[in-house]
Order: C-alpha cells, then structure tokens, then sequence
C-alpha cells in the first residue's frame, strides 16, 4: 500500500480539505515552520486536497495524521494535521518542505 495503508484517513481528509468554508486553525508553531520554508497557507491548502496520509500517532489526547503530498506548483509538502470533521476544521501542528 503506497501510503502505509491508511487510505480511508487519506480520503477523509482529502474530502474535508476541499469542503467549502473549511477552517484552519495553526498553530505558532506551524505559522513559524512554514514561514521559514515560505509555504503558503493557499499552498498548503492545495497539497491537502490531494494528500495522503503516510502515518497516523496518538497525541495530547489527539490522533494526529502526516499528510504528504504536492502543491499546485509541484512543491512537495509535509504537514501533521488534525482533522476535526464534525466542525469542519483542520487544525495543523506543523508544516514543511522535505529536503533532499
């Protein structure tokens, strides 16, 4: 399986990334890590509508999912998120550009 075998949470989140009025909560950390790899919010957004989800952790009372994928730019993209959706939010931990 090319993603680790967590397809449904790939899916799942792929689907509430591209629902209309999505929010995204980030937090500072996040704020900082992409600003220092100049990755946009809008970036961010487009990789995680077409993800997928490479690993998957219990944190701080929270599962929390690594999504990878690529921009509309073909930037490739890292980001733990957590996906909340019955309210419609993502909230992301941390986000970057994976170096070669």
């Amino acid at each position: 399986m090319p993603d680790g075998g967590h397809e449904d949470k790939g899916r799942r989140l792929r689907a509430l990334a591209s629902k209309p009025g999505v929010s995204y909560r980030l937090t500072k950390h996040a704020r900082e890590e992409m600003a220092k790899d100049n990755i946009s919010l809008l970036a961010l957004r487009s990789m995680l509508k077409r993800c997928a989800v490479i690993m998957v952790e219990q944190s701080n009372f929270e599962e929390t999912w690594r999504a990878t994928g690529h921009d509309v730019d073909g930037n490739s993209i890292t980001a733990i998120v957590v996906a909340y959706e019955s309210i419609i939010t993502i909230k992301v931990i941390t986000a970057w550009k994976p170096r070669r």
